[in-house]
């Protein structure tokens, strides 16, 4: 599949194989990924490409510019050290996919 056409929860889920995070299930009733938090003793969702709690983190440290695109609804993300660039309708979702793209490239199995 095209990480371009990638979107949640799909994108969450190669967001978190290329984080390393482990331990997560599929919510039965919404396919998003969710995480049992130890500290809070409940199920947290897990969706960078939604929540900026999770998804921010990942674009400060890997310092990835997203600008509105001028013509059009949507977003443009970039990682200029890796060279690599998406679009998406939202911010996060376009940092995202330029995230998974900069691990696993243009194509995830």
């Amino acid at each position: 599949m095209k990480v371009s056409e990638l979107n949640p929860p799909e994108l969450d889920y190669w967001v978190a194989k290329a984080e390393n995070i482990e331990g997560l299930a599929e919510d039965g009733k919404t396919g998003h990924l969710v995480r049992w938090l130890k500290s809070t003793k409940r199920f947290e969702l897990y969706s960078p490409s939604i929540d900026w709690s999770q998804g921010g983190p990942i674009i400060e440290r890997e310092r990835i510019y997203t600008y509105p695109l001028r013509l059009e609804d949507g977003w443009w993300s970039t990682i200029e050290a890796k060279i690599i660039s998406m679009e998406g309708p939202t911010p996060l979702i376009a940092a995202m996919r330029a995230y998974v793209a900069s691990k696993y490239g243009e194509d995830v199995d």
